[in-house]
């Protein structure tokens, strides 16, 4: 027989470290999940809070399916989307429908992104951008690290500062100390002048950039 248990109003429920609080749930014993409605707040371990206004919760497989002004944050970056799955074992949040990160004076969006709490990693995938206020970055897969604030390429990528355009197909850029290193054959060029080579480096503090291997100058 099923056995569900209907609670309503500052609801508090618990597993292991793991604390769900919500305006009103529909508690499946015998199946063992978790419907919450309002003001969902998912308190993992008290490192990584998500918020949610609905919630199917999965307490044999501690999967969560959140939607509805969804929103994920370690306490530095804050991860916001209309729907995500988060697995409170593996520690993965998955969208698939668009979302965005914004970490800092960055933001970065895409179709879909795959959060890591454990390593504090977020891949993005499918229409990546990313805006800061000194640069823009548009690509197709892009991993950034919430701690480092290190964006690494891992497919062409454009990167737009106003002033000049990078193209580039790996390396990495340091958005907190201003380094990068480019790689593949990048190109970088303004209205006049234009660097090809097979790895450049840079560093805006100093204003050195260092073109290394088959360098082209135009």
């Amino acid at each position: 027989l099923t056995e569900l248990h209907i609670l309503t109003g500052n609801v508090v429920l618990r597993q292991d470290n793991t604390i769900f609080t919500c305006d009103s749930a529909i508690q499946d014993k015998k199946l063992n999940t978790i419907e919450a409605f309002g003001n969902i707040h998912i308190n993992d371990a008290d490192s990584v809070h998500t918020y949610s206004q609905y919630l199917k919760y999965q307490g044999n497989t501690r999967i969560a399916n959140l939607r509805k002004k969804v929103k994920l944050t370690d306490g530095k970056g804050v991860l916001t989307t209309e729907e995500l799955e988060y697995d409170l074992n593996a520690k993965i949040g998955t969208y698939l429908n668009g979302g965005k990160v914004v970490n800092g004076q960055s933001v970065l969006t895409s179709k879909e992104g795959f959060y890591y709490a454990d390593t504090r990693e977020v891949y993005f995938k499918k229409n990546v951008r990313l805006v800061d206020p000194e640069y823009t970055m548009a690509t197709d897969t892009l991993l950034y690290s919430i701690d480092t604030e290190i964006a690494t390429f891992i497919a062409p990528t454009t990167i737009n500062d106003g002033k000049s355009t990078i193209r580039t197909r790996s390396g990495y850029y340091d958005l907190k100390n201003g380094n990068a290193s480019f790689g593949e054959r990048p190109i970088i060029e303004d209205n006049t002048q234009q660097i090809i080579a097979d790895n450049i480096n840079y560093d805006k503090k100093t204003g050195d950039g260092i073109a290394e291997g088959n360098v082209v100058y135009r």
